[in-house]
């Protein structure tokens, strides 16, 4: 295990060396969801808990509960030394368990918010790793797309709100997915690793269970200031800390 850090230490995260391994994603896709109050969350793959340990860093005040169910024991095992270690323990709670079975392990409509970063790739695509944690951390082996959105719908209130990101190209395949689970989306941001990229790289969705039409498509987060440059001022903001 190694023991990174965010926010200039403030938030620390054990995660195996070899294994998978949280990227700036992670940060993306919280910030996209900030807006959140009174939120109970449920953080589906938590992996080894970043999405919820930014969360709770950010804005603990604004979040009723947070709780993380992962598959891979090992992550969640992870997950859970690094709420006790951020001193998140009393409000984040993992459940080791498989998203296919959510009916089980929680009771429908429980949740008001769902935060996803979810594999990328469906079996067959993308590069393949031969170390289990990551393959099965970046490609939709043990659990689809389908899979994640009918549990995030089943999980949530009526008009909860469910956030994820995801690879732009598979965008169609993606709003085909929600609208066929009536998550409406209604927040939209395209990332792009550059400026002159010649196309987006992820996407950050927000739909809402059995919300109207009508969906607000805000402009592009650039990541990067140039090819091989640094982060744009907008995503340096992102990893500033509390008191800056």
């Amino acid at each position: 295990m190694t023991k990174d850090s965010l926010f200039d230490g403030n938030l620390v995260c054990y995660q195996r060396r070899d294994g998978y391994r949280f990227s700036v994603d992670a940060v993306l896709l919280v910030h996209f969801c900030l807006n959140w109050q009174d939120a109970t969350i449920l953080d589906l793959g938590c992996g080894c808990g970043i999405l919820s340990l930014i969360f709770l860093y950010r804005r603990q005040e604004k979040i009723k509960k947070i709780e993380g169910l992962e598959y891979q024991y090992g992550l969640a095992e992870a997950a859970r030394r690094n709420a006790s270690a951020n001193n998140y323990g009393d409000i984040f709670r993992i459940t080791r368990g498989d998203l296919k079975e959510v009916g089980r392990l929680y009771r429908a409509e429980s949740f008001t918010h769902v935060i996803c970063n979810p594999p990328f790739f469906s079996v067959g695509r993308g590069r393949v790793n031969a170390e289990e944690e990551k393959y099965l951390a970046r490609h939709q082996a043990a659990a689809n797309l389908d899979d994640i959105v009918s549990s995030a719908f089943y999980v949530l209130k009526n008009k909860g709100i469910f956030g994820l990101i995801f690879p732009a190209d598979a965008l169609p395949t993606l709003l085909q997915r929600l609208l066929g689970r009536r998550m409406q989306p209604k927040r939209m941001r395209l990332v792009y690793s550059y400026p002159e990229a010649s196309s987006a790289s992820l996407v950050m969705v927000e739909s809402v269970k059995n919300g109207g039409e009508g969906c607000t498509v805000l402009p592009p987060l650039y990541v990067y200031t140039c090819k091989s440059g640094e982060y744009t001022q907008e995503v340096k903001m992102m990893y500033r800390t509390r008191s800056s």
